[in-house]
């Protein structure tokens, strides 16, 4: 399965790192999908749902934003608090070029990637089709020494680059574990900018949670360790039926990479039918 490659330029002039995977089918393709990876994570560890979504018939687009994977920037690091909505804009704006405007878009977003992607088709763009939220982070559990620094010492905690090591927290396998330790693309860190970023979307979202207008389906962990599950569930509680969820009381935060994450696929597979019916089946 291989990708077409190409390089954007981002809102403060860093080279992104683009991945395009046509549909497998020579018919005509069910939607885009633009995949939004994770905080330190980049695109390529998703190659399993990218194959899956492919084989389905929709034709996929990722991307490793600024700061993270094979893209520029310092690592964890944004600039200001628009520039990832910016840089995912400008990738949607590019593709639309080529897949043109009839086409639905769905986002699918994972961890951090999925509060980015509920605040693009919240907040920002009218052409969102449909959401699929993994995981998403609308509060974060902080570690104590990261309280300690936003609470004592404000001048220096903004200027940090933190170490971010979370890999015995995203998945009870080894296996998982292992790979995400050695991978090269992934960084381990984050700076207080992106922390506050993440921290202010997700309570924004919180709040607009009452008033969501995009078909969504958010699949989340109940053992959890990196999102704060109580704030997840407090968006379910207050949102409307355009939102349909599942939550996998033992899972740890990657649910895709747990034991049983067939049951998540299957969820997802039936959603995706019924929101985007293969051709003969509208």
């Amino acid at each position: 399965m291989h990708a077409a490659v190409s390089h954007l330029t981002s809102s403060i002039g860093e080279s992104i790192l683009v991945y395009d995977w046509p549909p497998a089918s020579a018919s005509a393709p069910r939607a885009a999908v633009l995949l939004l990876h994770s905080l330190s994570s980049h695109s390529l560890r998703h190659q399993e749902l990218v194959a899956y979504l492919l084989r389905s018939g929709f034709w996929v687009r990722a991307y490793d934003q600024t700061g993270n994977g094979a893209s520029e920037g310092l690592r964890g690091h944004l600039m200001n608090r628009q520039q990832t909505l910016e840089d995912a804009s400008d990738v949607i704006d590019n593709w639309r070029l080529e897949i043109g405007r009839n086409l639905p878009l769905l986002l699918v977003g994972l961890g951090s990637g999925a509060v980015l992607a509920a605040d693009l088709a919240q907040n920002v763009r009218a052409d969102i089709a449909g959401l699929v939220l993994i995981a998403p982070v609308f509060a974060e559990r902080v570690p104590s020494s990261r309280r300690w620094l936003q609470r004592y010492t404000p001048f220096l905690y903004r200027r940090l680059q933190m170490a971010y090591r979370i890999e015995r927290l995203l998945s009870r396998t080894p296996l998982v574990q292992r790979a995400y330790r050695s991978d090269p693309l992934v960084h381990h860190k984050i700076t207080a900018n992106t922390a506050q970023w993440l921290a202010g979307k997700g309570a924004k979202l919180l709040q607009q949670a009452g008033q969501w207008r995009t078909p969504t389906l958010l699949l989340y962990a109940g053992a959890d360790a990196v999102a704060d599950t109580a704030a997840t569930q407090a968006f379910l509680a207050a949102a409307n039926a355009q939102l349909l969820h599942e939550c996998y009381p033992e899972m740890y935060h990657e649910i895709l990479h747990e034991p049983g994450k067939e049951q998540v696929c299957a969820r997802l597979k039936g959603w995706l039918t019924r929101q985007f019916p293969p051709a003969g089946q509208a």
